[in-house]
């Protein structure tokens, strides 16, 4: 396993003044999967004092006393080094109450949550593995370190967190640590909603997503009770072979990963159950669902505290989701004028990952309609067309060199321009941008 400089520099500087260091948790992990570690945490049985004494040439910050953390900048790389430690009682389901440092590695380990990152590693003595994390990786599982009930009792956190690796790594839940995660999903509603909406985040940017989602639906509803009358619910509809929830984790599997598109494909037929109707025929319709489906995640993403920005990029998907736009070059100029290149492509992949979940023909014909209007659009960007009035060849000032006077009329002659062009019927040339605007003088 390759160290990173400042983690070799770190475990020799702590070895050499008699303690013991190891790289631990998920930086191990991650190396053993061949993937870069986005940080090294280093644990050692040296106290914070005694650490601080071991760096005097280099910058500390006392991270975390509380709980033995202090952080090492070394080199322009900030690395913790947290004391090894006897986590107390958790009273608040989320953190322990108090720690006790202890010398023993093993202890240190075996407080962790899941055994992929409770393995440690030394440059000599190689990789430290007491709980079996090694074979859980090569199996691809998640099991928790120990108890799973005493795991997730201590931190609901770890509940989310294990869905979360699940749709990072692919890794499937282990049997006793789902079953604790299903019986104590309850426990969720203790953690904060800001620290439930960032595990969900980023399990919906991981790449196996869908299946750590379909295999985690007791704690999905728990976090997003819309979801619950979405599961077996029959769409009797000659467009929908699955039911809803079915439909909506296909959808996710051919989203691609970006947080925006995958919470409004998550969401976007939740309105569904409540506007389901049967015409004399036995087939169902859903008519206005878009609208209550965007109601429905906004008070969500409200509750789940969702930032405002993120919150109406997704509403405004779950809202549009259902809208017609055609392959022809107009409608996608109206589309780009009216929402921007970047929130138009996010609701082209929210419209493709929903047609691709409905039944043969109609997913083929739905995405091929797709894939046309993205070719147009990219024909557009390509020849720059003119789609918003930054784009047009003329603006006010030219329009006031030619007799217009700044105010109302000015605008909408340039609204006018910018309609023409758009419907091809006007050129985006300046002087006959200019002939079309005198005669609004």
């Amino acid at each position: 396993m390759k160290l990173s400089k400042s983690a070799v520099h770190i475990i020799a500087a702590l070895n050499a003044a008699g303690f013991m260091a190891y790289a631990v948790g998920g930086c191990v992990r991650d190396s053993l999967l061949s993937k870069p570690p986005s940080d090294w945490d280093i644990a050692t049985n040296a106290t914070p004092k005694q650490v601080r004494a071991c760096f005097p040439s280099e910058k500390t910050i006392d991270t975390g006393l509380k709980h033995g953390t202090v952080t090492v900048v070394t080199g322009g790389e900030a690395t913790e080094i947290t004391t090894f430690r006897i986590d107390g009682e958790y009273s608040d389901g989320r953190r322990p109450d108090d720690v006790t440092f202890t010398d023993s590695l093993k202890a240190d380990l075996s407080r962790r949550d899941f055994t992929i990152n409770a393995l440690a590693y030394h440059p000599k003595h190689g990789v430290i593995d007491y709980f079996g994390g090694g074979e859980d990786l090569r199996n691809r599982v998640i099991r928790c370190v120990g108890d799973p009930d005493t795991r997730f009792s201590e931190d609901a956190l770890r509940i989310l967190r294990a869905v979360r690796f699940s749709a990072q790594l692919g890794f499937a839940i282990e049997d006793n640590t789902l079953k604790s995660m299903e019986k104590l999903a309850r426990n969720l509603n203790i953690v904060s909603a800001e620290r439930i909406f960032s595990e969900l985040c980023k399990t919906l940017k991981g790449a196996n997503a869908a299946f750590a989602i379909e295999r985690n639906i007791r704690v999905m509803t728990e976090i997003i009770p819309e979801i619950t009358p979405m599961i077996g619910f029959c769409q009797h509809s000659r467009y929908h072979h699955l039911d809803l929830f079915s439909h909506t984790i296909t959808a996710l599997r051919h989203s691609p990963c970006e947080l925006a598109v995958r919470l409004a494909v998550l969401l976007h037929d939740i309105g569904k159950p409540y506007n389901f109707t049967l015409d004399e025929n036995g087939e169902g319709h859903f008519y206005g669902h878009a609208a209550k489906s965007a109601t429905l995640t906004e008070e969500r993403l409200l509750q789940l505290r969702c930032q405002n920005e993120l919150k109406g990029r997704v509403v405004y998907l779950v809202k549009h989701h259902g809208d017609d736009i055609k392959p022809e070059r107009t409608a996608v100029k109206r589309a780009l004028n009216k929402m921007g290149e970047g929130a138009f492509r996010e609701l082209l992949a929210v419209k493709r990952a929903d047609a691709s979940a409905r039944k043969e023909p109609y997913a083929v014909k739905g995405t091929a309609l797709l894939d046309s209007v993205i070719s147009v659009l990219d024909e557009v960007l390509l020849e720059n067309e003119a789609f918003t009035l930054n784009r047009l060849a003329v603006n006010g000032k030219d329009l006031i060199l030619i007799g217009f006077k700044p105010g109302k009329q000015l605008g909408m002659a340039l609204d006018i321009l910018l309609e023409g062009v758009i419907t091809g019927v006007i050129l985006n040339e300046r002087e006959h941008l200019l002939n079309e605007a005198r005669k609004y003088l």
